[in-house]
C-alpha cells in the first residue's frame, strides 16, 4: 500500500500565509515588495505538489483515480468562496466604484467560467476580479492533469510520470521563450510552475529525499529561500518572463522539499507558528477577497503604501475568517462526507 502523502503539515499552511501576504503587499504597496507576485508561483508549486500527491496516493491504494470524486472535491472547495467573491465585487463596484462596474461585470462572467486569465490577455480589463487569473490557470490545468497523470502511469509507471512532468516543464519554458505578449497570464506559458510541483510530488512518493543526506536537502532549501526572498524584494514581472518563473518555481520546490522530508525541523517549527497556520488555512479566501476590498475601501483614500497594506490586511482577514467559518467550512465538511478520500487528502486539497 502506498503510504499517505505528507501533505497535511502545519508548515505548509505557514508557506501559504507568507505567499498570500506577499501578494497583498504587491497589490497594495508595490514599492516595498516589487516581486511580491512570487507568492503566486509558490501557490502554483504547492498546488501541483498537493494535488499530485493526492492522486498518486489514491492510484497507489486503489489502482485507479476517480475523476468524478476529484472534480467534486475541487468544486466543493473552490466554488462557494469564488461565488461569494464575485457577488461581493459586483455589488461593491456598483455601490462604491461605479467607474469599475462594467469591467467588473465582465470579469465576473469570465472568472466564474475559470477563463479569467485569457480575458485579461485579450481585453485587459481593470475591474475588481482581475486577480482571479491565477485561479483560472490552476483549474484549467487540473481539468486535464488527472487524465494525463493516469495515462502516464499506465504507459510507464512513476518513472514515465516524472519524465512527463520534467519534459512538460521544459517544453513550456521553450514555448514561453518564443512567445510574445502577456506570457505571465497564459496557461500555456505558466504551466511549468505547476509541473515543478507535480514533479516534486513524484520524487517524494518515490522516497527520493530519504536517500539524500539531510544536510544537502537543507542546503538546497536555504538556497531556495534566498532565491524566493531575493525575487520578492527586488524583481518585477518584466524581468521574469524567460527562465525566471521556472527559477522561482524550482526555488519554492526546494523549500517545500525540506518541509515534507523533515530535513529542516527549525524551519518547520517556525512556519508552524499558530497565527501563520491560521492565516494559511484561510489563504484561499484571503486571496479572493483582498482585491475587491482594497479597491472598494482603501485605494481611493490611501492609494499605495503602508497604510493601504495594513488596512487591506485587516479588512481581508476579517472577511476571510467569516467566509471560512460560515461558508467554506460547511462545504468542506460536506466534501469529507460525500467523498471517500482520507482526511489527510481532503485537508491537502483545501
Amino acid at each position: 500500500m502506498t503510504p499517505p502523502p505528507r501533505t497535511h503539515l502545519p508548515a505548509l499552511d505557514g508557506v501559504r500565509a507568507l505567499a498570500v501576504l506577499a501578494v497583498i503587499s504587491f497589490h497594495t504597496w508595490e514599492h516595498a515588495l516589487p516581486g511580491g507576485w512570487v507568492g503566486v508561483d509558490v501557490f502554483f508549486v504547492l498546488s501541483g505538489y498537493l494535488i499530485t500527491s493526492i492522486l498518486l496516493h489514491e492510484h497507489g491504494r486503489t489502482g485507479a483515480v476517480s475523476l468524478g470524486r476529484f472534480y467534486l472535491r475541487r468544486a466543493l472547495r473552490l466554488l462557494p468562496a469564488l461565488g461569494a467573491c464575485i457577488v461581493m465585487a459586483v455589488w461593491l463596484a456598483a455601490l462604491l466604484r461605479p467607474e469599475l462596474g462594467p469591467s467588473t461585470n465582465q470579469e465576473a462572467v469570465f472568472s466564474a467560467l475559470y477563463v479569467g486569465n485569457w480575458m485579461i490577455v485579450t481585453h485587459e480589463l481593470g475591474g475588481m476580479l482581475g486577480h482571479t487569473w491565477s485561479l483560472s490557470i490552476e483549474e484549467q490545468f487540473y481539468l486535464v492533469w488527472p487524465l494525463l497523470l493516469c495515462a502516464l502511469l499506465a504507459l510507464g509507471g512513476r518513472r514515465a510520470l516524472l519524465a512527463g512532468t520534467v519534459g512538460g516543464a521544459v517544453l513550456v519554458v521553450a514555448h514561453r521563450l518564443t512567445t510574445g505578449g502577456i506570457v505571465q497570464l497564459r496557461t500555456d506559458t505558466r504551466a511549468d510552475t505547476l509541473l515543478v510541483g507535480c514533479a516534486l510530488a513524484v520524487l517524494v512518493s518515490e522516497g527520493m529525499f530519504e536517500r539524500i543526506p539531510r544536510w544537502l536537502v537543507r542546503a538546497a532549501g536555504m538556497a531556495g529561500i534566498g532565491c524566493v526572498v531575493g525575487i520578492g524584494a527586488r524583481l518585477g514581472t518584466s524581468t521574469m518572463s524567460g527562465l525566471g518563473y521556472t527559477l522561482s518555481a524550482i526555488a519554492a520546490a526546494a523549500v517545500l522539499a525540506t518541509l515534507v522530508s523533515g530535513s529542516w525541523p527549525a524551519l518547520s517549527r517556525a512556519l508552524s507558528w499558530r497565527p501563520l497556520v491560521a492565516v494559511g488555512r484561510r489563504s484561499y479566501g484571503v486571496y479572493l477577497y483582498h482585491v475587491p476590498l482594497y479597491e472598494a475601501f482603501v485605494q481611493i483614500r490611501h492609494g499605495s503604501g503602508p497604510a493601504a497594506l495594513l488596512l487591506t490586511v485587516v479588512l481581508t482577514l476579517v472577511v476571510a475568517w467569516g467566509s471560512y467559518r460560515y461558508l467554506e467550512a460547511p462545504f468542506l465538511r460536506l466534501k469529507d462526507r460525500r467523498t471517500s478520500g482520507r482526511r489527510t487528502a481532503a485537508a491537502a486539497a483545501g
